[in-house]
Formats: structure tokens, C-alpha cells, sequence
């Protein structure tokens, strides 16, 4: 079976060695051996699991809900994935309703702005 250092993982991945080893620390992602000199060895059932943990990542659980959930049946992962599809819904449509709202309270500043200066400018002499 072949083994990655944890450089050849950092560079496959794009992720930090710092990142990898901090994995390693809180218990997600545990290198299969070490090697005579103390360093990181990764299987390809590593690489899965670094995959798994890449993904949820993206989706928004945090380190420690993807620990949690890598450690649950398939049944309770499908559940988690279903309640963080109901969380991100939920975030989108707030970042869409700020968005809404920032469009609005452009437009009236520049309705306001405007009307300001003509204003000012209806009351300079001429």
C-alpha cells in the first residue's frame, strides 16, 4: 500500500501542512502510520477521508460537527447533509434580502444626494 508524506498531501491538495497537522491534532484526520523518523504517513483511505472532510467543509459545518459526522452511520450523515442544506437555504436568502436592502438604501442616498443639491442650489445666489 502506498503512503504520502504530509507535503505530498499539502501539495495535492492545496491545503497548508499547518492545516494537515492540525487535523491530525484534533483527532479528524489521523495519518495511518508515522514513519521511522516521526513523520506523517497517509493511506489513500486518508485521501477519502481528507476528500470528505474538504467537502462538508465547503458546505459549512464547522471542524467539529465534520468529527462528529464522519463518526455517525450513513443514515445520520444523510440527516446532517439535509440540515445543513436547511441552514445554507436560510443564509442565502438572508444575504438576499441584504442585498435587496443595500440596492434600496443606494438608491434612495442617491435620490437624497440629489435632491440635497438641487436644493442648495435653488437657494444660491446668482
Amino acid at each position: 500500500m502506498k503512503h504520502h508524506k504530509i507535503r505530498d498531501i499539502s501539495q495535492m491538495t492545496g491545503l497548508s501542512i499547518r492545516s494537515l497537522q492540525y487535523y491530525d491534532d484534533i483527532g479528524l484526520l489521523k495519518p495511518a502510520s508515522r514513519s521511522e523518523f516521526g513523520y506523517r504517513l497517509y493511506s489513500e483511505q486518508d485521501l477519502i477521508r481528507l476528500q470528505q472532510v474538504v467537502t462538508l467543509k465547503f458546505l459549512g459545518f464547522s471542524l467539529g460537527s465534520i468529527k462528529k459526522i464522519l463518526e455517525r452511520t450513513e443514515f445520520e450523515v444523510l440527516s446532517s447533509m439535509r440540515l445543513q442544506a436547511e441552514v445554507l437555504t436560510e443564509k442565502a436568502h438572508r444575504i438576499h434580502q441584504a442585498a435587496d436592502l443595500m440596492t434600496y438604501i443606494a438608491g434612495a442616498y442617491i435620490k437624497y444626494v440629489s435632491i440635497g443639491a438641487q436644493k442648495i442650489n435653488s437657494f444660491w445666489p446668482r
